[in-house]
């Protein structure tokens, strides 16, 4: 095809030129036409298909109608295009394909054999898509886009959560620099993993993380907490070890070392051989687990010591308390148990109606120390924080006598709970957990 034709075809319109001379046309008796009222004017030298040829116009410029009144100009090799302007001063007709493929339909046009002339008149108004190679091209270009603003996104991504988790990094080794005098034994990730023989016995697993049991020689046996990883930044980790690891009291386990091999973090902490307190509170076989109400009274004492050493956490006692009372931990507001109604409430209501709290216990003694620590507990639990004793008091309260103790006002709102009449099933005494008397 001819190099000018193929830049022509890259507009939605052809712009086609005819050279002829016009002052022929005013020798015949050629009435001007067009295909409907609303039509292009069609004269000298183009005629319709229904005007004599030898009278009104050239050869090969002939047009005809559509039913729709579209004017069509037909080229050889039965190219057919849709008419929308002709100037006959300029000589200029503009030329459209319906079907918007006006390359595809110029392919084969042989224009030495048309009696028009193709010229490349770029025009700023008109345009064509050039078919499905178009779309397809701009279609590629839309997901190339896509595609490189995903990258990016991921790349930036990547780079921001790095350059965070190096930063809290380089704080925690910061921390740890200044930390390197006090008595706590950093491990590396490796000496963890042979210190609990690859994780191989799990002690228990909590919201923080899960700990094994290790053995750092063959006296010497250690809870090692693995850390889940941290959300924050490094913060948990830092006041954990700065807290703990300063601390040596009686009624607070002691950290005896740590890890923090890049990501990875630990706290190695004295292992207690006699299983944690609530083995001994929430057990199913409560007759062979109970261990007195006067060794409940002193670990009662000691937490609440260890308790008030660290922070405030006055609430979470009062619980405590409630359940070393009631032998189970409390079940919530409802349940399909009668004999799992919310156990804070149902001792609330036994104490203020002056009836026995139905414990086991072996004297009178033992059935002070019971109410003492229930009473304690409510006062604990007060629904405004204000109404709530200090730690330092509740020590006093515990180590004081029962009948000093006064009874705390209702902690809950009403709920409409049943009151349920549940019996306490009698335990016997238990020796296996020793209190460790505090040293002053």
């Amino acid at each position: 095809m001819d190099v000018s034709l193929e830049m022509v075809i890259s507009y939605f319109f052809l712009v086609v030129v005819f050279l002829v001379d016009l002052g022929d046309g005013q020798k015949y008796d050629c009435p001007e036409l067009s295909c409907g009222s609303s039509g292009l004017p069609i004269r000298f030298p183009f005629r319709l298909n229904s005007q004599p040829e030898y009278l009104c116009g050239y050869p090969g410029f002939n047009l005809s109608c559509t039913h729709r009144n579209e004017t069509v100009l037909e080229l050889p090799n039965s190219v057919k295009l849709f008419v929308t302007r002709i100037n006959y001063v300029s000589q200029v007709i503009q030329l459209t394909d319906a079907q918007h493929c006006l390359p595809g339909s110029l392919r084969g046009l042989d224009i030495s054999s048309s009696p028009f002339q193709f010229t490349n008149v770029p025009d700023p108004d008109f345009g064509f898509d050039n078919s499905a190679s178009l779309r397809l091209r701009d279609v590629g270009a839309i997901v190339g886009s896509f595609l490189l603003v995903l990258v990016v996104f991921a790349v930036v991504r990547v780079y921001r959560y790095d350059k965070i988790e190096k930063q809290n990094q380089a704080k925690i080794n910061m921390f740890l620099e200044d930390y390197r005098n006090f008595k706590p034994t950093r491990y590396s990730y490796a000496d963890i993993k042979r210190i609990t023989s690859g994780f191989t016995e799990k002690l228990g697993q909590g919201t923080y993380g899960t700990v094994f049991k290790g053995q750092l020689s063959n006296e010497i046996h250690v809870a090692v907490k693995i850390l889940n990883p941290s959300k924050g930044n490094g913060e948990e980790f830092i006041n954990e070890v700065g807290t703990i690891g300063k601390i040596h009291h009686v009624n607070v386990v002691r950290l005896i070392g740590f890890c923090a091999d890049g990501f990875r973090r630990a706290l190695v902490y004295e292992f207690l051989p006699n299983n944690s307190l609530e083995k001994f509170i929430g057990s199913a076989d409560t007759n062979n687990c109970f261990l007195g109400w006067e060794k409940l009274q002193d670990i009662a004492i000691g937490i609440a010591k260890g308790v008030e050493y660290l922070h405030q956490d006055v609430y979470s006692f009062g619980m405590l308390l409630l359940e070393i009372v009631g032998g189970r931990k409390n079940t919530g507001l409802t349940s399909e148990k009668s004999s799992q109604v919310y156990f804070p409430e149902w001792v609330y209501n036994l104490l203020e109606q002056k009836d026995d709290l139905r414990l086991y216990v072996e004297d009178d003694g033992d059935a002070e120390i019971a109410k003492k620590l229930a009473v304690v507990g409510l006062w604990c639990i007060q629904w405004h924080p204000m109404d709530r004793p200090s730690m330092k008091l509740v020590v006093q309260m515990l180590e004081g006598e029962g009948e000093s103790v006064t009874m705390p006002p209702n902690p809950f709102t009403s709920s409409g709970l049943t009151r349920v009449k549940a019996s306490m099933h009698p335990r016997r005494v238990n020796q296996e957990l020793q209190v460790i008397p505090e040293l002053e």
